[in-house]
């Protein structure tokens, strides 16, 4: 081989290296950009749950009660805020005898739109209440000095906005993002009312929620 030829093998070999280094630290660069970019879903924790005023009626299974329920919002996103939109939440009892079984319906009611800047956690307040509603006969094996367990439920949209205030789209090149949250096993402890009329209870302990 000459030395000609010798040449241009090794600066073909260098030329390669270079474009392979070059590639290398270009895919580094976009993966680092879309983890940073890539927008996060927010964290929801249900850190109190009140009940209050609960009775249930026979013959005709009727219901009344008030609960009140705190949750902490966390927007994880460094560069992004987001909006939420149409945000509906319901409440559920889930009978400790039907494990197997969906959780019955209590409540539902409509939370304010509201937006959540970078990094940033945000408090709601939820008020669920009824009055001589007709509910599934099980709600009538709820006892004094027991726990129960509910289930708070949230469904609605969110968007994500960079700095600028432009819309962020997902992986999916959607500008909107379905939001869909359960917030299972809240355990509450219940005792009756000083009047003994009713029954009331706190939340055992704060609970994460999950995102579908």
């Amino acid at each position: 081989m000459s030395t000609r030829t010798r040449n241009c093998v090794f600066y073909g070999d260098i030329v390669l290296l270079l474009l392979t280094t070059i590639a290398i630290t270009g895919c580094l660069i976009w993966g680092i950009v879309l983890v940073i970019n890539n927008p996060r879903f927010p964290e929801f924790r249900v850190d109190s749950l009140s009940v209050s005023n609960l009775s249930y009626t026979y013959p005709n299974f009727s219901v009344s009660g008030n609960w009140n329920a705190r949750l902490s919002v966390h927007n994880p996103n460094k560069k992004l805020s987001i909006s939420y939109d149409l945000v509906q939440s319901t409440l559920m009892y889930k009978p400790e005898s039907s494990l197997d079984y969906e959780p019955e319906f209590i409540s539902v009611i409509r939370i304010p739109d509201f937006n959540q800047s970078m990094r940033n956690e945000t408090f709601i307040d939820a008020a669920f209440a009824v009055s001589d509603a007709y509910r599934s006969m099980s709600l009538g094996n709820i006892n004094v000095d027991s726990t129960v367990s509910f289930v708070v439920k949230f469904l609605g949209r969110i968007k994500f906005k960079n700095g600028r205030g432009r819309l962020v789209e997902d992986n999916w090149g959607r500008k909107w993002d379905a939001l869909k949250v359960h917030c299972e096993g809240l355990v509450v402890s219940l005792a009756s009312s000083n009047s003994g009329a009713s029954i009331s209870g706190k939340l055992v302990e704060p609970r994460d929620c999950k995102i579908l």
